[in-house]
């Protein structure tokens, strides 16, 4: 049983280990231990809630680091499993929007994904 949730867990929410194929997240995390509490960084895009998805981990580190609450933020990597979970699953009733730019003051321009 407890090898069943494990690799639930693993389909829904990347570790650090995880590569970004083909995005990368800001995830909030326990600052005790550094595991995921499921819930993705958002911001309010013409007043739609939308979660990031970076095609650079680079970039998702870039805006993690300009964050106020950047203690308990990490990037973790979106494979296309767990791109397709969120798809039919949003996270928090998000939005998905890939940052198709990225200013130098952390400005995000996003294009939203549609849901599956």
């Amino acid at each position: 049983m407890e090898k069943d949730i494990s690799q639930l867990l693993s389909l829904v929410l990347p570790d650090e280990r995880t590569v970004g194929e083909p995005y990368w997240a800001i995830m909030e995390s326990v600052p005790a231990d550094g595991k995921l509490t499921g819930k993705f960084w958002t911001l309010t895009q013409s007043g739609r809630m939308v979660v990031p998805l970076f095609g650079r981990a680079e970039d998702a580190s870039s805006v993690c680091s300009m964050l106020p609450a950047r203690q308990n933020m990490v990037v973790r990597g979106i494979t296309r499993r767990h791109l397709q979970f969120l798809r039919r699953r949003p996270p928090q009733g998000a939005e998905l929007g890939v940052v198709n730019a990225l200013s130098p003051t952390g400005e995000l321009t996003l294009a939203l994904l549609p849901p599956v």
